[in-house]
């Protein structure tokens, strides 16, 4: 199954950005980034960061390229996702966690689509970790593509 590797970056970097308690405009401001780099690289409006941009970033967040570019963080497998253990330690985010079930339930519904329970809520859990950190509201462009990747 092919990924595209910018979701690899993009949820290194949320990770990264929890671990070190900062936030995208701190990550920005502090590397010399200009205004909303990290954030459209965050939300795929950044196709292609060139290496320059992810050497900034990984230098201010104090870690290396590969961490930034490690596709370990989503393991996925023909049968569906599973979770890293480490994205676990995100902190939680009650509002945030009903939101990416609204966002979810609304996509199956359209799609009319019924998952197990086990899929939903993974599903459910990939987007909650890729949207903390970045905003108070669940990714629905990235819950639309988890669920058309790894659904039926």
């Amino acid at each position: 199954m092919q990924i595209d590797s910018n979701v690899y970056i993009q949820n290194n970097i949320k990770k990264q950005l929890s671990l070190k308690g900062m936030s995208v405009r701190d990550l920005e401001r502090r590397s010399g980034l200009k205004y909303s780099v990290v954030q459209n690289i965050l939300h795929g409006r950044s196709k292609n960061p060139t290496i320059k941009v992810i050497q900034r970033i990984a230098r201010e967040l104090d870690c290396t390229i590969e961490d930034l570019i490690d596709n370990s963080e989503l393991n996925i497998s023909r049968s569906g996702i599973t979770t890293n253990p480490e994205l676990n330690d995100i902190p939680w985010n009650g509002q945030l966690w009903i939101d990416s079930s609204i966002v979810v339930q609304k996509i199956l519904a359209e799609k009319e689509l019924t998952p197990s329970k086990e899929k939903a809520i993974l599903c459910i859990q990939e987007v909650y970790n890729y949207s903390f950190g970045t905003s108070d509201k669940a990714d629905s462009r990235f819950a639309t593509w988890v669920i058309e990747k790894f659904l039926p």
